[in-house]
């Protein structure tokens, strides 16, 4: 509800096919150099696990780069936007997120939109008509992968790279033994509040 028109015709025009998100993807790899990031931490579980609770805590130790409101909706093309976006004057207030689960963001504040760049590279391996599966990760998609969060870093001028992605866990097993260079950190929650939780987004939404 905060975004104007233009802001939502933008986002249809970022987010609303795959066609234009591999345009921007591709664009930044041609114009900015894909410096080798040093290494990475995911953070990954069922939704309502608490993952946006740690993204947040390891993300003010300001050592990651990591995708923000701020991306959105150019979240394949970080830097091209960047510049884009340096004149913007909107204001940058902290509002409680949409869940009412008193967690308060911004427009710096990361969040999952990595989840994007997988859609693109193999969405049509896991989205189903009624359900997400598990699926095999390519070396070529891994390379891709790398790419990208390099572009991320070069952005926030960062050697680290840190995301937030509970879909991960569909994929973790093959990723896992192709990036030694990264971390995964799986939540869990006692089954019984992770329940209650569940149900109540599901009432809330």
């Amino acid at each position: 509800n905060s975004y104007s028109k233009i802001e939502q015709f933008l986002h249809f025009c970022a987010l609303g096919n795959d066609y234009s998100k591999e345009i921007f993807f591709n664009l930044e790899r041609l114009i900015y150099p894909c410096s080798q990031r040093e290494d990475a931490i995911y953070i990954t579980g069922l939704a309502r696990s608490g993952t946006t609770t740690l993204l947040n805590s390891i993300y003010k130790c300001e050592d990651f780069a990591s995708l923000t409101y701020n991306d959105m909706p150019f979240v394949m093309g970080p830097n091209l936007w960047k510049n884009l976006t340096n004149f913007s004057l909107k204001n940058n207030r902290f509002m409680e997120r949409s869940h009412k689960d008193n967690i308060y963001i911004d427009f710096q504040s990361p969040e999952a939109f990595e989840e994007v760049f997988w859609k693109i590279q193999c969405g049509k391996k896991y989205i189903l008509k009624n359900f997400l599966k598990l699926h095999l990760v390519t070396k070529k998609t891994v390379d891709s992968l790398i790419k990208y969060q390099s572009l991320i870093c070069h952005k926030y001028d960062k050697k680290r790279y840190l995301a937030k992605n509970n879909n991960l866990i569909m994929r973790i097993e093959s990723l896992s033994k192709q990036v030694n260079d990264t971390k995964f950190l799986i939540m869990f929650r006692n089954p019984r509040d992770h329940a209650f939780s569940l149900m109540k987004q599901h009432l809330n939404f």
